[in-house]
Parts: structure tokens; C-alpha cells; sequence
């Protein structure tokens, strides 16, 4: 059990690119990703993490989270 920085992770969305600000996940916990406009809504279910044009679309795109190496 450890905390995990997400700092210089970036999500990857089809072919969109987004990288996280400086932010530490701490053991046991999640956060949901989710535009501005969407945050009040999602964060009655907990910690959000707001991030720009976040599209996810119901169509098979693979979603990545890699790190400042391009590992997954």
C-alpha cells in the first residue's frame, strides 16, 4: 500500500493525449475523471480530478495511462 503520483502521467484517450497535473492517489482510494462541468455531479461518489476535453465514446477506443517513459 502505497500513495501513486500521477504527476507526468498522461491519459491516453484513442489519440488524445491529457497530463495529469500534480496529483497523488493515496492507498485505498480512487478518483473520478470527469470535465468541469460535469464535477458537481460526480463528486458525490468521491475525489474528482478534473481534467479538459475528456471524450469517451462507446465505440472500442482504447484508453492508456502511461508514464514520462511511454510505458503502460
Amino acid at each position: 500500500d502505497r500513495a501513486i503520483s500521477l504527476a507526468k502521467v498522461k491519459l491516453q484517450i484513442g489519440t488524445t493525449t491529457q497530463i495529469f497535473s500534480n496529483y497523488t492517489i493515496q492507498p485505498k482510494e480512487y478518483v473520478v475523471l470527469c470535465e468541469k462541468a460535469d464535477e458537481a455531479t460526480f463528486s458525490k461518489f468521491g475525489k474528482t480530478l478534473v481534467i479538459s476535453n475528456f471524450t469517451l465514446n462507446n465505440t472500442g477506443t482504447t484508453i492508456a495511462l502511461r508514464n514520462e517513459r511511454n510505458q503502460t
